[in-house]
């Protein structure tokens, strides 16, 4: 978050998670000692000097044209998310914080919610703070339906056994802090809680450090619980507008499926 270079810190991440051959290129990767492409490849493969993209790395030069940064975007094969959010670090656009309490649902989403109770789902706050969830969710997710999501991934020792694809969920969660974090470097309480993720794992930092970004609004996610078993189900989620920052997430499954038999023994479970 308080990076003084944080164009150039984005651009040798990214690079560095571009392979040769994602990249077009056809040259033998073997014995090489540099992770992803060089520098004098980007500068080639983008159309600009090697020692401007230096200078852009090293914080030497932090207006690059539009034009430049549409094409390093191409280069580097940034989905949209991180697109805009490479704009942001030359054009930055200030985000206030949450105004609204992180602790109770704003109504809409609450009432949302009242309707999805016989499904997995939860309403996020701002921080990826739980802040509300169905009896469902309750009694199959546990400990993770309850707290700081990000918390619950990367600092207790359950997650891994509860996310069968702990490595997915992690990568995906930090990219969805990254976009989040946009444009709210003064956001004390989102600094808190990188630094209390960032002081208990070393998974967080290393993640962090690849500058992976985007807010996915849906996907599938396996899940397992100790009582019930595991499951693999549909996620949406549905953000509320700003000021709020809240956010419903709803997990589903297909008919017929050995996951749709398990959400309905939880069902039973909870309506005994």
């Amino acid at each position: 978050m308080g990076e003084s270079n944080r164009l150039g810190e984005f651009l040798r991440a990214r690079r560095e998670l571009v392979s040769p051959e994602e990249a077009g290129l056809s040259i033998r990767t073997k014995g090489r000692r540099v992770p992803g492409l060089r520098r004098e490849e980007v500068a080639a493969l983008t159309g600009i000097s090697v020692e401007y993209l230096t200078r852009l790395e090293r914080g030497k030069d932090s207006s690059p044209s539009r034009q430049v940064l549409d094409a390093l975007a191409a280069t580097l094969r940034l989905e949209d998310e991180a697109v805009r959010h490479l704009h942001s670090l030359v054009w930055p656009v200030a985000v206030q914080p949450p105004t609204v309490s992180a602790d109770q649902p704003v109504p809409a989403l609450a009432r949302a919610l009242m309707r999805f109770d016989g499904e997995i789902s939860y309403i996020l706050g701002p921080y990826f703070d739980v802040i509300a969830c169905s009896a469902v969710a309750d009694a199959f997710l546990g400990r993770a339906g309850h707290g700081n999501q990000l918390e619950y991934v990367f600092l207790d020792r359950e997650a891994p056994s509860t996310y069968p694809d702990w490595d997915a969920v992690a990568l995906e969660a930090v990219a969805a802090l990254r976009s989040m974090a946009r444009g709210r470097e003064g956001d004390q309480r989102l600094h808190s809680l990188l630094g209390r993720l960032s002081a208990g794992s070393d998974a967080f930092r290393q993640l962090w450090a690849r500058h992976d970004v985007h807010g996915h609004s849906s996907g599938t996610k396996r899940i397992s619980s100790h009582r019930f078993g595991t499951i693999t189900v549909l996620w949406d989620a549905f953000m509320t507008a700003y000021p709020t920052a809240q956010t419903l997430v709803l997990y589903t499954a297909d008919p017929s499926t050995d996951t749709e038999t398990i959400l309905d023994a939880v069902r039973r479970s909870v309506t005994v």
